[in-house]
């Protein structure tokens, strides 16, 4: 920022203060709502200072009530720091280009509404919400996304949109602004190059693929069911070392976008790549440990995931989105259970029908944390820009759903164990992770399961 930039003036009402009360006044303001934070605070005198006020509103009267004795005056002040920011930020810049648009072609003050707060960058492509710019309207603006692209600092412009229903949950990004949708980004030193009109890119899932980055796998082989761009597999072979990864993916894009990721970053003689069906994939008995990355579940993949698990047994990771709500009715798939809490019935459900991710991470949270539901909740509630959430949405109830989900999951998984490779199994949960929440009420919970042969227990007791 220049040095002209910095030294911005701008005229404001101020509150004539002594230069020994003036910060416990300016806390006051600031408590009262009545602080005009765009500007700084001028020395006028040696000991008096002027301190920037909103008088909107009625905030005249109240700065009398509570201040009697001082002056308000009008005089010219710098603009502070963060209120130039903000006039230079991207999102500022658009709103200014244009609102002078709409006038400009007779539009509708009502079509700012449509314009995006927040997005994401990839390079020199910007990927925008699905909500942005969907009026009829904008399209008679002829140098629109040129006008956008220049606002945000972009080559390339596309629009999100929802997931394609296709069983291939294929990407329906539409391009607004250049040629294609070829992008590569880093995450944790691990290349992902993809095109996002045709594949995914999950950066919600980033606190999943850290905590898998950090394990020791040497030695390991890893059956990842669900490998999509790499999102997984990658992280197994870059970080922990596994000896080998059988990465299984039936999307062609995705394909594709996998064993260029895999030449990228160096690890294709590691990584062997089952394209097609994983339901119908031939390994038996090799896995060390088994990525189960779908949701809103990965069920399906639950038979073939033990399937491939070794006779000694080994780790699932079984990815699913659980849902918390108070209503008795919810029409919805999953499984449900009514339980008490103070006092009225609410209802639980192990949510199995799919929504629009907003990808919205946590910190990594684990349930030995103290506190990590309370955290949970704060998390939810500062990050969503959902609808509010019930009363009943509460710690109890979170962990309440999380620990009846699990144990669904245990019961299924040792059955599974006990029909398809024989003998009496031990499943027990050693870790859940929460990722991010999904939607308002949903999160999305990844479990970890210890599988083993109860022989071998007895074996090592002896």
């Amino acid at each position: 920022m220049t040095d002209m930039a910095l030294n911005e003036m701008g005229r404001s009402h101020v509150l004539i203060a002594e230069s020994s009360n003036a910060q416990i006044i300016r806390r006051q303001l600031e408590e009262l709502h009545l602080w005009n934070g765009d500007f700084q605070c001028r020395r006028i005198i040696p000991n008096k200072v002027a301190l920037p006020v909103s008088l909107k509103g009625d905030n005249s009267q109240a700065l009398k009530d509570k201040w009697p004795s001082l002056a308000v005056e009008e005089m010219d002040l710098t603009v502070s720091k963060k209120c130039q920011a903000r006039k230079t930020a991207p999102s500022c810049r658009l709103r200014g280009k244009l609102q002078l648009k709409l006038k400009e072609y007779s539009l509708s003050e009502d079509l700012m509404r449509e314009l995006p707060t927040k997005w994401e960058k990839h390079e020199d492509l910007i990927l925008l919400p699905c909500s942005s710019f969907i009026s009829p309207q904008w399209n008679l603006i002829a140098d629109l996304w040129e006008v956008v692209a220049q606002c945000l600092n972009c080559k390339r412009l596309a629009r999100h949109s929802t997931i394609a229903q296709n069983g291939f949950r294929s990407s329906q990004v539409k391009i607004l602004l250049g040629k294609d949708g070829e992008v590569t980004h880093t995450d944790n030193g691990v290349k992902y190059s993809y095109d996002v009109t045709k594949c995914m890119f999950s950066a919600g899932n980033i606190s999943e693929k850290l905590r898998l980055a950090r394990l020791n796998c040497k030695g390991e082989i890893i059956v990842d069911l669900y490998a999509g761009i790499g999102y997984f597999t990658l992280p197994y072979l870059v970080h922990a070392k596994a000896d080998h990864v059988h990465a299984c993916e039936w999307n062609p894009d995705a394909v594709s976008a996998l064993q260029n990721n895999l030449k990228l970053n160096g690890v294709s003689e590691r990584c062997t790549v089952h394209y097609g069906d994983n339901r119908e994939l031939k390994l038996t008995s090799v896995a060390d440990r088994v990525n189960l990355g779908l949701i809103p579940s990965s069920e399906d993949g639950w038979p073939v995931a033990v399937q491939v698990l070794k006779e000694t047994g080994g780790v699932l990771h079984v990815h699913g989105n659980v849902t918390t709500n108070e209503q008795h009715n919810l029409q919805t798939g999953g499984l449900k259970i009514h339980h008490g809490t103070n006092n009225r019935e609410c209802t639980t459900v192990v949510h199995s029908s799919d929504l629009t991710s907003n990808n919205k991470p946590l910190h990594n949270y684990q349930f030995s944390d103290t506190n990590c539901f309370d955290k949970l909740l704060e998390t939810r509630d500062s990050n969503l820009d959902s609808s509010p959430v019930p009363s009943l949405d509460n710690t109890s109830t979170v962990s309440s759903a999380c620990s009846y989900w699990s144990s669904q999951v245990q019961e299924k998984i040792t059955v599974l164990l006990e029909t398809v490779k024989g003998g009496h199994w031990s499943v027990k949960e050693c870790h859940i992770e929460l990722v991010k929440w999904y939607a308002p009420h949903i999160m999305h919970v990844v479990l970890d399961l210890e599988c083993r042969p109860r022989v071998a227990f007895v074996n090592n007791a002896n």
